[in-house]
C-alpha cells in the first residue's frame, strides 16, 4: 500500500506537507520564544521556498508565481488532512465521506 517498500508511493510528498506545514512553524513558534528576531528571521525561509519553487518548474512564465504559491500554501492543508487521518487511526475511528452534489 502506500508508503511500503519497495515503491514508498507519496511518502517524500508526505514529509514535505509535515515538515513545511507543522515542523517549520512550530520551530519559529519555539524559537519566538526565546528570540523574537531569530523567530522571524525564521519565517524567511517560505519567501525563499516561493522563490525557489517559481524559478524551477516548467510551468507557463505567466503563472508559475501563482503555481509556486499555492503550492507552498497548500502544504498545510495536505498537512492537517494527514494529521486527520492519524488522529482518526489512533481513535479508531472512521472518517465521513465528503459528497459533493
Amino acid at each position: 500500500m502506500h508508503g511500503a517498500p519497495p515503491e514508498r508511493h507519496w511518502v517524500a510528498e508526505s514529509r514535505r506537507s509535515w515538515l513545511w506545514g507543522l515542523g517549520i512553524p512550530a520551530a519559529v513558534i519555539v524559537c519566538s520564544t526565546f528570540d523574537l528576531r531569530l523567530g522571524l528571521a525564521m519565517l524567511a525561509v517560505y519567501p525563499l521556498q516561493w522563490i525557489r519553487l517559481a524559478s524551477r518548474t516548467s510551468v507557463y512564465r505567466d503563472v508559475r508565481w501563482q503555481w509556486a504559491g499555492a503550492t507552498l500554501i497548500g502544504k498545510f492543508p495536505e498537512m492537517i488532512g494527514q494529521l486527520q487521518y492519524w488522529l482518526a487511526r489512533l481513535r479508531r475511528t472512521r472518517q465521513a465521506l465528503i459528497e459533493y452534489k
